[in-house]
């Protein structure tokens, strides 16, 4: 199975990791991992070094950034040229004030939207209420970014596997039917291994 690291938060991020690019690009060429993803919390400062450590280990990268939007953990990746702009553009509105849904609407094109499962309001919904008002509140995300929304699983202890046994076998089966949600509604069968295997490095 490929596996990359995707939620990687640099010594960019404020009190949250001492990683520096050039440690970074050596663990993923020594544990030769298929590929990368920097999303560091709410700055972008770290993107230019970590590109240029990715080239020079010739190994597939995504740049993203990882937002709080209303209750919410998201990390936002970029897939072209456009969504670049816009995760600059939502970057500079973050600095301003805390990103909102109606934000998050104006600049979506050209990103992947993976939502983390570990804090925040899904951890919460999904623990305490599965049920439709759950589905529709993943429908907010999966209605914005279509094909390009997607559940971070991230497993960093043992504490978590429980957990995410039983997200995954929720998630597996569309309101009690058995059968694989669509991707809209951001079940785990339906991603992309490259995007499923969501692992943070701090």
């Amino acid at each position: 199975m490929i596996f990359a690291p995707l939620h990687i938060v640099s010594g960019y991020s404020f009190l949250q990791s001492g990683l520096t690019s050039e440690r970074i690009s050596k663990s993923i060429k020594d544990n030769d991992y298929f590929g990368a993803g920097i999303a560091d919390k709410e700055v972008m400062y770290g993107v230019t070094s970590f590109i240029k450590g990715m080239d020079l280990i010739k190994k597939p990268y995504l740049i993203g950034e990882e937002f709080e939007v209303e209750g919410d953990s998201v990390c936002l990746y970029v897939i072209n040229e456009e969504g670049y702009h816009n995760l600059i553009k939502l970057d500079l509105e973050n600095q301003k004030s805390p990103l909102s849904f109606k934000t998050l609407k104006q600049h979506s094109e050209g990103l992947v939207c993976v939502l983390q499962t570990k804090k925040g309001k899904f951890k919460e919904l999904f623990v305490e209420d599965y049920d439709i008002s759950f589905n529709k509140y993943l429908l907010q995300f999966g209605s914005l970014y279509k094909d390009n929304f997607y559940l971070g699983i991230e497993v960093t202890s043992k504490k978590d596997v429980k957990y995410k046994k039983l997200e995954s076998i929720k998630l597996l089966s569309a309101g009690g039917t058995g059968q694989p949600a669509p991707a809209s509604t951001c079940c785990i069968a339906s991603v992309p291994p490259f995007l499923a295997l969501f692992s943070p490095m701090c």
